[in-house]
């Protein structure tokens, strides 16, 4: 049984692709590499290296035993998510690899071209650019997160100031009519009530910009990406579950929940926790978490002795005994069983899947 969730050291992944000559800009975390990137390795390779890549990653992934029980494509981003288990580990590696630089849905605002331009050697990978780093922390953020790039407010206003001009000309150009000085002060006096003000703004002088410089490509990239998120969340990638333990302080206290959060990783959208009585309320509660599953949640709803639960109170659930990392464990091979099943379908796997999905799952399940 594991005992542990680790995040896995990323040394081997980065000499196997140096050494086959494959250019990658680890784009954020570098600093913690080979074992300490945030969860997630945020990788950008050439765009003409992208499907090439894709191929040795498959190859890299089975000989090191990573097991891929999750990927989503959508055209700026793929994510894998890869696990497997070592020495009574559980080893976690979340790879986000793009080929076409700073977008939003189809819009770009800055190109893959341009990241590899400036990037910087750190031997078996490159860097980006300071500038374009703090762009990407800014934009990827407040134009996908639709949210202030909180966590790196500290970093931007020691860094920002030293690169004013640079900045300046950079939103002038991407974001034309968009007032860049305000933007620029307000992330560095951390200013999270005018940034949220702004992402609005920063979303419609894009458009604006994609629209009149190259309309035929943003709208194809646009579609696209809306096809694609439509087609992810019509696959219920959501999942409900119960944890069950005779010994409450498994998971009674909230930080243990935070931890078992932090654990699972950036796996799903969002993770809920629903108490025994909320899990067990009225008919229409269940319509609600199967909306909540279909929005890519995870559900967990914990019961101990100390609530006078028992498992035939909430039939139909997934439940899973033992410590958080087993949990974890369980949780992946679940999405993993899921994916076989889904490939087994003759309809799902010839017309739906091919679309975006077949390429990887299939080298993947047809072994």
């Amino acid at each position: 049984m594991v005992k542990k969730v680790l995040v896995y050291n990323v040394s081997r992944f980065l000499t196997h692709f140096n050494e086959r000559g494959f250019k990658l800009i680890v784009l954020r975390g570098y600093e913690g590499l080979p074992d300490n990137y945030g969860g997630d390795l945020d990788i950008e390779v050439p765009a003409f290296q992208y499907h090439y890549f894709v191929k040795e990653l498959i190859n890299f992934s089975k000989q090191e035993g990573l097991r891929l029980f999750k990927y989503v494509w959508r055209p700026h981003v793929s994510s894998f998510k890869f696990y497997r288990v070592v020495n009574g580990a559980l080893e976690r590696f979340i790879l986000d690899v793009t080929f076409r630089g700073g977008m939003w849905y189809g819009f770009q605002y800055l190109s893959n071209e341009e990241l590899f331009l400036k990037a910087r050697d750190r031997g078996k990978y490159l860097i980006p650019d300071p500038l374009h780093e703090l762009c990407l922390k800014i934009f990827t953020n407040m134009l996908i997160g639709s949210s202030p790039p909180t966590k790196y407010l500290d970093e931007l206003s020691s860094r920002l100031p030293l690169l004013r001009r640079e900045f300046l000309d950079f939103v002038r150009s991407r974001f034309p009519g968009f007032c860049e000085e305000e933007l620029y002060k307000a992330l560095v006096e951390r200013d999270v009530d005018r940034l949220k003000h702004f992402i609005p703004k920063l979303k419609l002088a894009l458009i604006k910009r994609g629209l009149r410089k190259q309309p035929f490509r943003s709208l194809k990239w646009m579609f696209g990406t809306i096809f694609a998120e439509l087609y992810f969340y019509l696959q219920k990638n959501g999942l409900k579950i119960v944890l069950f333990s005779k010994d409450a302080s498994v998971y009674a206290y909230e930080d243990k929940l935070d931890g078992l959060k932090r654990m699972i990783g950036h796996v799903w959208k969002k993770i809920i926790f629903v108490r025994p009585d909320e899990a067990m309320g009225d008919p229409l509660s269940g319509f609600r978490w199967i909306f909540e599953m279909f929005r890519d949640r995870l559900i967990v709803t914990f019961i101990a002795d100390r609530f006078g639960a028992t498992r035939q109170e909430l039939s139909g659930e997934t439940y899973i005994e033992g410590e958080p990392a087993y949990v974890v464990l369980i949780l992946y091979k679940e999405l993993e069983k899921r994916n076989k099943l889904r490939y087994q379908n003759f309809l799902y796997r010839t017309l739906l899947w091919r679309f975006t999905y077949s390429d990887i799952y299939g080298k993947w399940l047809e072994d």
